[in-house]
């Protein structure tokens, strides 16, 4: 009976406010988990881009075509000559300024052709002033880091571009424009010179700030259950508003 009895001195909330809190804790809980399985793959992909990165150096004049993408992050060597028709990629950032990434096609010994990120320059004020730095001549070699393009980059259109400045670096389109085949992964030049500002070649996934996220939508969720459980109060407690005295007019 005392039981009975303290129940019956408080009143549950609505049944639509009942199911709105629901809803919003389960949604934050389950985006809660969703950020916490992101934050752990990234933080596996970042163990192997690192494990990679700290492998043995690959000599790609003397691996097979078929078996480069699989050497994603690996450091590697290569050997060629520097063709003339070198590209830029535009809106590149380092540091919080804007630039372009200078890339330039080195055929190897057999043939082949091997896209290399020679690095970073900043962008001038003017979009005509716009001028890659002079290749290096005669045979070189490269070291560096191979990694992927941006073949998954979205885009606006499909078409070729009209001058030597792209928006993204995609292996395949620059097979369309010049006819000429590539090895699948691009090396980014550890050694940049002059005017060339060293790219970052291992990417931070940046694990952290998506076990960030997970904690704010676990607050979301924890501030949803809080809300339901103040929203009831004792009967007893409920008073109405004091009446006004003496003779109103309403």
């Amino acid at each position: 009976m005392r039981i009975k009895a303290a129940i019956n001195r408080f009143h549950l909330p609505p049944l639509g406010f009942t199911l709105f809190c629901a809803a919003i804790a389960v949604c934050c809980f389950g985006l809660s988990f969703w950020q916490h399985q992101r934050a752990q793959l990234k933080a596996s992909l970042q163990l192997a881009a690192q494990t990679k990165a700290n492998g043995p150096l690959v000599d790609l004049n003397q691996t097979v075509s078929s078996k480069v993408a699989d050497l994603e992050w690996s450091p590697a060597i290569a050997t060629g000559i520097y063709a003339a028709n070198q590209f830029l990629i535009d809106n590149r950032f380092i540091e919080h300024e804007v630039g372009l990434h200078v890339i330039s096609p080195l055929q190897l010994g057999d043939g082949r052709w091997l896209l290399v990120n020679r690095g970073w320059i900043k962008a001038p004020r003017r979009r005509d002033q716009i001028e890659a730095p002079a290749l290096p001549q005669g045979k070189i070699t490269v070291t560096g880091t191979l990694v992927p393009d941006a073949q998954e980059a979205f885009e606006l259109g499909n078409e070729l571009p009209a001058g030597n400045i792209y928006q993204h670096l995609k292996i395949n389109r620059w097979q369309d424009t010049t006819g000429n085949r590539a090895l699948p992964l691009v090396l980014i030049d550890r050694a940049a010179a002059g005017d060339l500002v060293e790219v970052p070649a291992i990417p931070q996934f940046k694990a952290e700030r998506s076990y960030g996220y997970r904690l704010q939508w676990l607050a979301l969720a924890l501030v949803a259950d809080r809300g339901w459980i103040k929203a009831p109060r004792r009967r007893d407690q409920i008073e109405a508003p004091a009446l006004p005295q003496g003779k109103i007019t309403v």
